[in-house]
């Protein structure tokens, strides 16, 4: 049965310790999803799959690896940013610090279908297989008239494969993302573009309009 009827509820699973030589503060993502026990279960055991391979990959280097102020560091937070018609879409942000200056920071986010009870990549949303042309033009069209937001770009941004897995939905649109490093100084962080979805109507798939709604 179609889960759209319902509201999709996020609580978090929280792991925290700290050591002489590691701090990990974790928040897992776990999912209320009316109507559909079973698919709850699977999108809930893969967040909890991708938190722990996570952990044993940070466990691992901060064995070889003792910087020398600070400890190591994991720390795992989530963020909601779409749940109506029928789709889910969430990221978890990582960032880890096992030497150098400062850590790594990185975002996995997961968009879902859940009528169909699919993860969506960025090619699912689209019936026009041009879709990366339009999306290029969009953002060039957001660089051009909001000059001082994106004034430390050192690269123009080209939508491209990379946007398969960055992206997620949120209420005012498609946001688009790079990661730290990749358009900009760490310090700039994440660099996001949010496209209106009527500037990408017509492009989307016919069961994917309902985010006009």
């Amino acid at each position: 049965s179609g889960c759209s009827g319902g509201i999709v509820r996020m609580h978090v699973q929280e792991t925290a310790y700290e050591t002489d030589d590691i701090l990990v503060k974790i928040e897992c993502p776990q999912f209320s999803i009316p109507h559909d026990q079973a698919y709850e279960d699977e999108i809930n055991q893969q967040c909890i799959d991708e938190t722990n391979a996570c952990l044993k990959e940070f466990e691992t280097l901060s064995q070889t690896q003792h910087p020398e102020q600070e400890k190591c560091q994991l720390r795992i937070a989530p963020q909601l940013t779409y749940e109506k018609n029928g789709l889910l879409s969430f990221y978890n942000e990582r960032y880890i610090f096992t030497e150098g200056v400062h850590g790594n920071k990185t975002r996995v986010s997961r968009t879902f279908d859940l009528n169909q009870k699919k993860q969506l990549a960025l090619a699912d949303l689209f019936a026009n297989e041009n879709y990366r042309t339009l999306l290029n033009q969009l953002v060039a069209e957001i660089l051009r008239k909001n000059p001082e937001d994106y004034h430390d770009l050192w690269e123009t941004p080209v939508i491209g494969n990379l946007h398969e897995t960055c992206f997620y939905l949120s209420e005012k649109g498609l946001v688009l993302y790079f990661p730290p490093y990749e358009l900009s100084y760490y310090a700039r962080s994440f660099v996001e573009f949010t496209l209106p979805y009527p500037s990408i109507a017509s492009y989307l798939k016919p069961e994917y309009r309902t985010l006009l709604n």
